[in-house]
């Protein structure tokens, strides 16, 4: 059976996989799948069934999924940094040494 797409449109997970597609894509129903050509360059995509965009639906999910985690590791990185700071002098959080207290050199003269 071709997919046609109405059938996409009645589908919840197929129709959203569609949209975000749509707005790289152009979508054009053919007798036996539909087609979506990218906008920009010659790229086609050709769907068969709705499997196939449940299954693009699927590795989205999990590419977003992978993305919340690399933030979220970092986002608790920044934090333990930020923390780290509030116990530092100042001058050591910025990598510069204490100032160091000014030597006095005496210099002997000799009287002739």
């Amino acid at each position: 059976m071709a997919l046609k797409l109405c059938d996409v449109q009645r589908d919840p997970i197929a129709n959203r996989a569609l949209e975000e597609l749509a707005h790289r894509y152009i979508v054009a129903e053919e007798k036996s799948c539909l087609v979506l050509t990218k906008k920009a360059g010659n790229m086609k995509l050709f769907f068969n069934d709705l499997g196939e965009l449940h299954q693009w639906d699927f590795f989205q999910n999990q590419k977003m999924v992978k993305e919340n985690e690399r933030l979220r590791v970092f986002s608790r990185m920044l934090h333990e940094q930020r923390e780290s700071w509030k116990h530092v002098p100042w001058w050591r959080s910025r990598n510069w040494s204490m100032p160091k207290p000014a030597t006095m050199v005496a210099i002997r003269t000799s009287a002739t």
